[in-house]
C-alpha cells in the first residue's frame, strides 16, 4: 500500500476505494507504522504470539494449576 494518497484526496475517499470506513484505513496505517518501527506499539506479531499464549493458558494452565493445589492440599 502507498503512503501517499496524492494532493487533496481524503483519507475518506481512499476508505471508500477499498470499501471500508476512514477510522479502519487508519487504524490499518497506524498498525503499519508499528509493524515498521515508525511508531511504539503492539506488533502484529506479538498480538498474535500474546492472544495465543492466553488461549493455551485459559484451555491448559487452569488445569495445571488445579491439580497442583489440589495436590498440594491432599498432603498433609
Amino acid at each position: 500500500m502507498s503512503h501517499s494518497r496524492g494532493d487533496g484526496v481524503s483519507v475518506g475517499r481512499v476508505a471508500g476505494g477499498f470499501g471500508v470506513y476512514p477510522v479502519t484505513l487508519n487504524k490499518w496505517l497506524r498498525q503499519h507504522r508499528i509493524d515498521t518501527g515508525e511508531q511504539s506499539g503492539t506488533t502484529t506479531i506479538e498480538s498474535v504470539a500474546l492472544n495465543w499464549a492466553d488461549r493455551w493458558w485459559s484451555v491448559f494452565g487452569g488445569t495445571w494449576l488445579r491439580q497442583a493445589v489440589t495436590y498440594r492440599a491432599a498432603r498433609p
